[in-house]
C-alpha cells in the first residue's frame, strides 16, 4: 500500500486509541512520530524537517518552514502538521512519591482566530509543498483540541469568519472581513488553491474529552 494511504489511518488510530494527555503540542509530535516509526509502515520519520521558504513560490510568510512530521517510504514522502490549542486542566499526580493537587496540566490556549489562521495557513503550505516536490504524495494538517469552539461555525461578518474551523465544506478565500495593523505582521490574506471539507472526530485523553480533524491535501 503506497505510503499516502496508509498515513491518515496510522494517524487516526493513534488519536483515537490513545487514552493519555498530551501535555503540549512537542510532547504529542514527539509520541506520534514514535508510534509511527514503531509502526514498520516507513522507512524514516523526521521531525521538524526543515524547507527552506524562499524554495516554494507563492509562500507569504517571512519566516522558515519546520514540518512538524516527514514519513518516507522509498522515494515517496507524506507531511504532518500539528496543532494543540487546549483549554485549561488541572488535576492531582503523583511525583517522586507525593500526591500534587491541582497541577495545570494543560495550558489555556486563547486567541481562537490566530489558531484557525495558522491552522488553514498549514494547508496552504501542504499545497506549496506538494506543488515544489513531486515526491511529496500528501499533506495533513491536524488540529486536536479539547476546546469546543472549533467545531462551531463564526458568525457572519465577523473579522474572522473565513478562517472558521466548523463541520462542512469550506472555500479556497482566506480573507479578513476588517483590515487590522497587526495583519500586516504576520496574518496576510491567502487563498488555497482547493476547497477542503472539515470532519471532527471524537477522542478521550486522560478521561476528557478531545476533537480533532485531519485536512488531506
Amino acid at each position: 500500500m503506497a505510503v499516502e494511504d496508509t498515513i491518515k489511518k496510522d494517524i487516526s488510530s493513534f488519536l483515537s486509541e490513545r487514552t493519555e494527555l498530551f501535555l503540549n503540542e512537542s510532547d504529542l509530535q514527539m509520541k506520534l512520530s514514535v508510534y509511527l516509526m514503531q509502526s514498520g509502515n516507513y522507512d524514516d520519520v523526521n521531525v521538524e524537517y526543515y524547507i527552506p521558504f524562499n524554495q516554494l513560490d507563492g509562500y507569504l510568510w517571512n519566516n522558515e518552514l519546520y514540518i512538524d512530521i516527514v514519513v518516507r517510504r522509498g522515494d515517496d514522502f507524506v507531511a504532518v502538521e500539528l496543532k494543540y490549542p487546549t483549554k485549561k486542566i488541572a488535576e492531582p499526580i503523583s511525583r517522586f512519591g507525593e500526591q500534587l493537587l491541582e497541577v495545570p496540566l494543560l495550558k489555556e490556549h486563547s486567541a481562537q482566530d490566530i489558531v484557525q489562521y495558522n491552522f488553514w495557513k498549514d494547508v496552504r503550505r501542504m499545497e506549496l509543498l506538494k506543488k515544489r516536490f513531486p515526491s511529496v504524495k500528501k499533506g495533513l494538517a491536524i488540529l486536536l483540541t479539547n476546546d469546543m469552539l472549533y467545531m462551531k461555525p463564526r458568525r457572519e461578518g465577523i473579522v474572522c469568519e473565513q478562517f472558521s474551523t466548523a463541520e462542512g465544506m469550506h472555500n479556497s478565500s482566506r480573507h479578513w472581513s476588517i483590515h487590522r495593523e497587526w495583519m500586516d505582521k504576520g496574518y496576510p490574506d491567502f487563498d488555497l488553491d482547493g476547497q477542503y471539507a472539515i470532519e471532527w472526530h471524537h477522542s478521550n485523553l486522560g478521561g476528557h474529552k478531545f476533537i480533532y480533524c485531519i485536512i488531506e491535501v
